[in-house]
């Protein structure tokens, strides 16, 4: 039987489902880099390799984004402030000058847009400057696809409370913690959590605990999520459980940082 290989064209992939992927590599980004140490503390060699991959995969997301998307300009900016994190300085404002590029074609000169003051503050103080000279990334180093299948279903479960579906993310509870809370109680633990601002929230898998064989029998393991906007700090955390039909369920969900 033969194989047939083909190259995949991304444009012919929907947007929706391009847009999924780029948050999976934006959150495996997130958590190999925390922007706001990064800049505040000495870092050593293995924080410039995770900072390199971190970068590597803003790269693929925003291959998978379009340009205009509003969301395309926040990650040139996460980027360029890991760039600048690991005193890569040259590129960081070349890809500023790109974000702003980007920002004036899609929404006019005069618009108002914090991304792109950012930037210029930016340009300001790291025009000039040189890059530090640091060894390449080992690309053999960076996996995409590592992260076990229940933290891809968790992810499923925060982007429907992001977009405010709350009837579809209630339906990720299991028949017990429906019971136990409702799809209104839901919606109000994650509006009071957002401060009613789940559209500029960014969430994203923080870190991840598998069970062990001294666990219950259907027990899968644990997420825990970061959600975060320019005046939040939260996070939210779940159990997640096997279904009789080998589906995932959520037993358990505290709301806020422990």
């Amino acid at each position: 039987m033969s194989q047939v290989n083909e190259k995949i064209d991304i444009a012919n992939i929907p947007y929706k489902h391009r847009t999924a992927a780029a948050d999976l590599l934006i959150s495996k980004a997130h958590r190999l880099v925390d922007l706001s140490e990064l800049h505040y503390r000495d870092i050593g060699d293995k924080e410039i390799r995770q900072a390199q991959k971190a970068i590597s995969f803003y790269d693929m997301a925003l291959f998978m984004m379009k340009p205009y998307d509003l969301n395309y300009q926040t990650i040139l900016n996460w980027k360029c402030l890991t760039l600048i994190g690991i005193g890569q300085f040259e590129d960081a404002c070349k890809w500023y000058e790109e974000l702003i590029r980007i920002s004036i074609e899609s929404e006019g000169p005069k618009s108002k847009n914090a991304t792109r003051d950012l930037a210029k503050e930016q340009l300001k103080k790291y025009s000039g400057k040189s890059n530090c000279p640091i060894k390449p990334v080992d690309e053999s180093e960076i996996r995409i696809l590592d992260d076990p299948p229940f933290c891809l279903w968790a992810e499923r479960f925060c982007d429907e409370l992001q977009k405010g579906k709350y009837k579809k993310a209630h339906q990720f509870f299991s028949h017990d913690l429906a019971k136990r809370i409702s799809q209104t109680q839901l919606k109000e633990s994650w509006l009071s959590l957002t401060d009613s601002a789940d559209s500029d929230v960014n969430i994203y898998l923080d870190r991840y605990e598998i069970g062990s064989d001294d666990d219950e029998d259907n027990y899968i393991g644990w997420c825990y999520f970061i959600v975060s906007s320019e005046n939040i700090n939260e996070a939210i955390s779940f159990d997640v459980y096997q279904t009789e039909s080998l589906g995932y369920e959520i037993h358990s969900i505290e709301f806020g940082r422990p």
